[in-house]
Parts: structure tokens; C-alpha cells; sequence
């Protein structure tokens, strides 16, 4: 039968690494019982059945050490004497016990006493269903139920809860099951579940978004989609705040990193588009006590399509980071340790950045990087502090802009921070804007204007 869970060295440190547990076909596994599983060719493990091996002859005269029989026709591999598995005692036929699933004999006291003919390491391997009390092996198992009566079951897309259907009510909205404590919440479609996703509706702005480099032939729109986590402080109402947020251009989740707040998300513009956004609607949030820069928790995530970026790009972009940590953490806003937290910056060598690039190397980690390249649609820069502050909100914007252009442009060896504001006094005006460039290239003196005061004007 497949088995899950492999606990040998070798499947141990796979799933650590976040890798597909795979191996050769016809190379094997063995489990916390000592049992053994073949993979095969479709990627599963089999059962391996012990070997018939010829148990050490069981001469005249030996004693059962159960009951006390002597053996007067033993021979080698008697079918009716044996020797306990677990600790080689001789066994006759009528104390000799088999187990079921892995067909070692074993002396009755060795045999579970829970489950009948079947030995303590593998009756370890099963568990009760909740509902019907049936013991199932744990592979059979979800959420505590067996299969039989996982049909009756189903998930709260809300608070993810396994419960009866007779508990669950369908959302046409949405097109989940929720329980009738989160139904009411998610009929007020202010502030969605966590794994919300609605269609993108793009928009491409002025110049229809075509993504340019002077010179060049122009590729597909270069779309920038933001996520501005927000926490609710002097009591403020989170469905009041969602109510401000545009639900025509955003939409407003659930977020379990969140202490008592929720995240915005805009659908994806083109840079034409976010430079001449009317973002209003931050001021009036923070009227109503709402935080994001004064905060442990919030950041501002900016995801990139991925249509307009090469592996090449993805590299450099990476090899950027890499190569200027303590540039990143002034333009992140972010304290050292936040930034670890959240968005860390890697220090890995060529090689692995090249799986990066690639998408070879997934790992739950790489998605708390700096630059996560994780996504299948996006490229996600995460090292922003979260900020309600409309010129911070483009700043940041900008900066991803200009960093994609910059590095599609310049070679691996000259990706630096002191490069990069060079070509951004030089280049940044003509393909970001004068204004947002000007911005950028302020905010990169030492002497900038902390965004916590622009936080507290509504306090």
C-alpha cells in the first residue's frame, strides 16, 4: 500500500528542504516500525513483505518458552515452531501469533491489545475516527475522520474547521462552504478570507502600459500589483475601514500575521497608472486610527508580472540584492531585525541564486526573502515598511519601476547601489518620471524625513 511519512534519514531531510519526496524507482524507505517500501515507477512506496528467511533450526527436545511444549519433530523451518520476532524466543504454532500487516511473529504479550492480530509498532501506525470510533491507518486518515466519513464532511473556507455538511452552508459569492459563525462576516464581502482571489482587472493607464525601453521594441505591459497591510489603533472599526478602501481598484483581506488588522490589495496597473493614482483614501484611514509604518507587523509588498521578466532579469534583480543589503534596508524604511523577519536578504552564492532564477530551488523560507521568486505569476518584492503615506506608497512603486529597468539594461558585474542612483540621475527622468525619480533620489540622503511623523498627523 503507499505509505506517507517516511521517517528515514534520507525523506526526513527532503521534506526539510521543501523538495517533492522522490525517489529512484525501485530504491527504498523504512518507517519508524522498521518496515520496508519500495518506490515505484508512478512515484509511490509499496509495502515490502519480510523475506521467507529459514528461521535457525529448532532441534528435538527444545521447550515452547510460551507454554512449556516440547518440540519431538522439530526440522529446519518447521512450520509450526517459530521465532518471535522481537526478542527470538521459541515459539509452537499455537502460541506463535502473525502479525496482519507486517507478517512477523511474535509472542502474544508483544500483540497490541487494542487491535487483534496485529503487533505493537504497526497498531501505533492507526487511529480512531472521531466519528465512527472505526481504528484506520493514519494514511487513511484527514483531519481525524476516515474515509468513510470524510464524505460527509467538508471545510470551512473560514476559520478551516472540518465539520458535517449539516453545519456547513454554501456561499454562491464566493463558491465555498462556510460555518454559520464565519457566513455572516463573509456575507458582508468587506473583508474577504485570506485566500480570496478575485479575477485581475487590469489597467493600463495612459500610455496603454506598453512596457518600454527607449530604443527598443516594446513587450507586454509590465503590471504592479501592491498589498499595504494595516493594523487598527484608538478603536478603530476594521469594517469601517475596509468600507474607505476604493472597491473598485482594491480589495481588503484577512491576514494571520495581523495583530487586529487586515490587507489591502490592489488589482494590477501598469507604472502609468499608479504615477497619477488618486491614494486619498490612506488619509482617511489614518483619520480613523489606522496604522501601517508605526507598527511591527505591516509592510507593503509590491508583486511584479512575471511576462515582461527573463530568468536573466530575475537573476540580476536577485544578484542586486545580494550585492547591497545595507541600500536595501534604508529604502525598506524597516528596522534590521523586521527586515529579517519579514523580508530577509540572502547571502547565497552564485549557484543557488541560479536555481532561484530557474525556480528550482522552493523552499517555505524563500518566501520571507527580500525579493521572493517563489510565485508563478509574479515576482513579489517584500522589504517595504508598511506605510499609509501617498508619496511613500509611489515612492516605493517607483523604486521597483526603476530597479527593473535599471537591471534589464546593465550588465551582472555592474549591479551595485552606487551604479544604480547613477543611472537613476541619468536615465530615471526620461522612464519614470522627473518628479518620482527627483523622490527617489532624496530619499537615498541620509538626511530624509522620517514617514512616522507623516503617521501621526492624524493622531
Amino acid at each position: 500500500m503507499p505509505f506517507e511519512g517516511c521517517t528515514c534519514e534520507s525523506c526526513r531531510d527532503t521534506r526539510a528542504a521543501g523538495l517533492p519526496e522522490y525517489r529512484d524507482p525501485g530504491s527504498t524507505c523504512t518507517d519508524e516500525t522498521g518496515r520496508q517500501f519500495r518506490w515505484t515507477e508512478d512515484g509511490a512506496r509499496q509495502y515490502i513483505p519480510p523475506a521467507t528467511v529459514p528461521p535457525v533450526p529448532i532441534l528435538d527436545g527444545a521447550e515452547c518458552q510460551e507454554c512449556g511444549q516440547v518440540c519431538e519433530s522439530a526440522v529446519e523451518g518447521n512450520e509450526r515452531w517459530y521465532h518471535a520476532h522481537d526478542s527470538g524466543q521459541i515459539l509452537c504454532g499455537t502460541c506463535a501469533t502473525e502479525c496482519v500487516d507486517c507478517s512477523r511473529v511474535f509472542a502474544p504479550g508483544s500483540m497490541s491489545e487494542d487491535m487483534e492480530n496485529r503487533c505493537e509498532p504497526c497498531a501505533a501506525l492507526y487511529e480512531r475516527c472521531n466519528d465512527c470510533g472505526e481504528q484506520v491507518h493514519r494514511s487513511d486518515m484527514r483531519y481525524g475522520y476516515c474515509a468513510s466519513c470524510q464524505e460527509t464532511r467538508g471545510m470551512c473556507e473560514g476559520c478551516g474547521q472540518f465539520l458535517h455538511q449539516d453545519n456547513l452552508q454554501y456561499h454562491e459569492g464566493s463558491g465555498a462552504d462556510y460555518c454559520e459563525s464565519c457566513y455572516p462576516a463573509q456575507e458582508s464581502r468587506l473583508i474577504h478570507d485570506y485566500g480570496y482571489r478575485p479575477d485581475p482587472l487590469f489597467e493600463r493607464g495612459d500610455r496603454h502600459g506598453r512596457f518600454q525601453i527607449p530604443g527598443r521594441r516594446a513587450t507586454a505591459p509590465m503590471y504592479l500589483g501592491v498589498e499595504i497591510e494595516v493594523e487598527a489603533t484608538r478603536g478603530a472599526e476594521l469594517d469601517e475601514g475596509a468600507e474607505t478602501v476604493p472597491a473598485d481598484r482594491y480589495y481588503c483581506k484577512h491576514d494571520g500575521s495581523l495583530s487586529n488588522g487586515f490587507e489591502i490589495v490592489s488589482h494590477p496597473a501598469t507604472w502609468e497608472w499608479w504615477r497619477t493614482a488618486d491614494l486619498d483614501f490612506t488619509d482617511s484611514l489614518r483619520e480613523q486610527g489606522f496604522r501601517s509604518y508605526n507598527t511591527d507587523t505591516c509592510g507593503m509588498h509590491v508583486h511584479v508580472s512575471r511576462k515582461v521578466l527573463s530568468q536573466l532579469d530575475v537573476y540580476k534583480l536577485l544578484k542586486f540584492c545580494k550585492n547591497a543589503p545595507g541600500f536595501l534596508l534604508k529604502v525598506s524604511r524597516r528596522k534590521k531585525a523586521n527586515l529579517q523577519r519579514w523580508a530577509a536578504i540572502g547571502r547565497e552564492g552564485p549557484e543557488v541564486l541560479v536555481l532561484k532564477a530557474k525556480g528550482d530551488l522552493e523552499s517555505p523560507a524563500c518566501r520571507y526573502e527580500a525579493l521572493n521568486v517563489t510565485g508563478r505569476n509574479t515576482v513579489e518584492f517584500r522589504l517595504f515598511r508598511g506605510t499609509l503615506d501617498k508619496v511613500a506608497i509611489k515612492r516605493n512603486l517607483a523604486f521597483v519601476q526603476a530597479l527593473i529597468l535599471y537591471c534589464k539594461e546593465t550588465s551582472i558585474k555592474k549591479l551595485s547601489s552606487s551604479l544604480f542612483r547613477k543611472w537613476l540621475k541619468e536615465r530615471g527622468g526620461e522612464l519614470i518620471g522627473f518628479n518620482h525619480a527627483n523622490v527617489l533620489l532624496e530619499s537615498f540622503k541620509p538626511e530624509e524625513v522620517q514617514e512616522h511623523v507623516l503617521d501621526s498627523v492624524a493622531a
